[in-house]
């Protein structure tokens, strides 16, 4: 496998970012985060859980003749003040928190 460096793949240091702060609702909304930054997500009973990003990276996970078919990505975050890894990919089907 081959790393790809991504433009924001530079370490954020001890640093908090902003929070972004998102309530409950039926539909799904996609977000964006850069490093340091917070998700806090305000639940239906006003508690709130919280997701900081700490760290991206990504890779050429399958070639084939005519290219690139896949690739695997993963981050670091933190999660209501736990340390964890998030893992996906574009074309293999694996999705994983570890």
């Amino acid at each position: 496998m081959t790393a790809l460096p991504l433009p924001y793949a530079c370490g954020a240091g001890e640093k908090r970012g902003k929070v972004m702060q998102r309530r409950v609702k039926p539909t799904l909304t996609p977000f964006g985060l850069n490093h340091a930054e917070t998700l806090r997500f305000i639940l239906r009973d006003g508690g709130a859980w919280e997701m900081t990003l700490q760290k991206t990276s990504a890779e050429v996970a399958q070639r084939n003749g005519s290219g690139i078919t896949a690739y695997a990505f993963d981050c670091d975050v933190e999660i209501n003040g736990k340390a964890d890894v998030v893992k996906a990919d574009s074309g293999m089907g694996l999705n994983s928190i570890i």
